[in-house]
């Protein structure tokens, strides 16, 4: 029987989660989906680096643009990638706690909770701008008491 390697099955399934469609909902449930795509990125990232090592850094920088892509304006530049064993947007972790919307501008508030093996509390802040209809994600912010830094 013939066996196709990690990597192969890697690639292949990055084509399922990049290009499924994003239907136009809320900033909420954008945000739930950006969390759920976030994750299977890191993990799949990861799982590759560590596979790889340099050889992946071309498919993870693409995959993580194709990510952004799906969510944000195009031509969107995001910050230096970083993904490890434990993703830092996490659908079991990362719950909704406030979601404001003024005009064509949203915020989405979020707690990262997660207590093994070491307790931990995070929190970010997911803007949006609304264009022709559509929500876009613009930056996602991790927020602590000195301050708001972007993470996308």
């Amino acid at each position: 029987m013939f066996r196709f390697p990690p990597v192969v099955l890697f690639l292949a399934s990055l084509s399922t989660f990049v290009f499924s469609q994003t239907q136009q909902r809320s900033p909420s449930e954008i945000t739930k989906s950006f969390i759920a795509d976030y994750k299977i990125w890191n993990d799949q990232a990861h799982f590759l680096y560590e596979k790889e090592k340099e050889k992946s850094d071309k498919t993870v920088e693409d995959t993580y643009q194709q990510l952004i892509t799906k969510y944000c304006q195009e031509g969107k530049k995001h910050q230096p990638l970083a993904f490890g064993s434990e993703s830092i947007h996490h659908p079991e972790h990362e719950q909704i706690i406030n979601e404001k919307i003024k005009g064509n501008k949203a915020i989405v508030k979020t707690e990262y909770k997660k207590s093994e093996p070491v307790k931990i509390t995070d929190h970010y802040e997911y803007h949006f701008i609304k264009i022709n209809n559509q929500w876009y994600l613009e930056e996602v912010y991790y927020v602590d008491e000195d301050g708001k830094y972007e993470g996308l």
